[in-house]
């Protein structure tokens, strides 16, 4: 599981009991998974799974979209900072400032919209 995911890691030695009788094996091992890195933040803001997702260029921003929800993260807070509902989601994209998003319907509609501000999305068009 280490090797694997070192937050699953982390998050089952966080269940051992701190007097067990392997706590110092159980206190390096998680040394070792924190050393590999962990994740700091978990977005499951969701009801359903997600379709697409992307992350800006600096790494601040995380979008993801689940069917007709799309939704905008900073990275670092874990704070949601966006969530709109638009038709049927198939692929999202930050522009390369991360000041606005992109996003592509399954019916071929493209909208864009700010990327934290309460702006409706505008449709641009379609394609296909």
């Amino acid at each position: 599981m280490l090797e694997r995911d070192p937050t699953a890691t982390l998050a089952w030695l966080k269940q051992y009991p701190e007097d067990g009788a392997d706590w110092i094996s159980a206190r390096n091992i998680a040394a070792d998974a924190y050393s590999r890195g962990v994740a700091t933040q978990l977005f499951s803001e969701h009801p359903e799974s997600i379709a697409s997702a992307a992350l800006s260029t600096d790494g601040r921003l995380a979008m993801t979209a689940s069917y007709d929800l799309l939704q905008v993260f900073d990275t670092r807070l874990g704070k949601r900072l966006r969530r709109t509902r638009v038709g049927a989601l198939r692929l999202v994209a930050f522009a390369p400032d991360a000041r606005s998003v992109a996003a592509g319907g399954d019916d071929g509609t493209i909208w864009t919209m700010s990327s934290t501000a309460a702006e409706a999305p505008r449709v641009l068009g379609k394609h296909g």
